[in-house]
């Protein structure tokens, strides 16, 4: 996402290292340490900096995080809700000081965030009906394939671009990005 929206730009026009804050749900499932991973290789060599933090389940911990990064003027937040309705008035914070935000499962498309990501849980448990449909019907389980959620379920991409007008860099989203969501 980072290249999508301009920070190697903030990056280069800043001449210090963006920040990136980073407030996953949990470091303790392995899922958020990669995403978390992810997020750092990728923001390196673009020059920034990131933080990476732990709600471990607390909206109220995440949002002391989130505040941590507005005071530290951060170019961009990246969440993973620990409550994805009290995210709002965390999301809120960060687009009063001109921060965008980014939210990655659980998102929270709507409540201010730039960009939301990851798979559409709709289709998640639709496909989970089907598979109960199965075995309730009689399919033999051991028979059963065995596949990631995200081979089968296509990614889900929210962009909000009502949000752009408030940030306090010039942030753009490009037409092919905002074809995709």
């Amino acid at each position: 996402l980072a290249t999508v929206v301009g920070l190697p730009q903030l990056a280069a026009a800043a001449g210090t290292k963006p920040l990136i804050g980073v407030s996953l749900l949990t470091l303790g499932n392995p899922f958020f340490r990669d995403l978390g991973d992810a997020i750092r290789n990728a923001a390196s060599p673009l020059g920034m900096e990131t933080v990476i933090v732990s709600a471990e389940f607390d909206a109220a911990r995440q949002r002391a995080q989130v505040e941590d990064f507005v005071v530290r003027k951060a170019a961009a937040i990246v969440l993973s809700p620990a409550d994805s309705k009290a995210a709002g008035t965390t999301i809120a914070a960060a687009n009063r000081a001109g921060i965008p935000v980014f939210t990655v499962l659980p998102g929270a498309p709507g409540r201010g965030t730039l960009f939301d990501a990851g798979p559409d849980f709709y289709e998640v448990g639709k496909q989970g009906g089907f598979v109960a449909a199965d075995v309730l019907g009689g399919a033999d389980m051991a028979a059963m394939p065995v596949r990631d959620v995200l081979d089968v379920v296509p990614p889900f991409l929210s962009v909000n671009t009502g949000v752009v007008k408030g940030l306090k860099e010039p942030w753009r989203v490009p037409d092919d990005v905002l074809a995709s969501a």
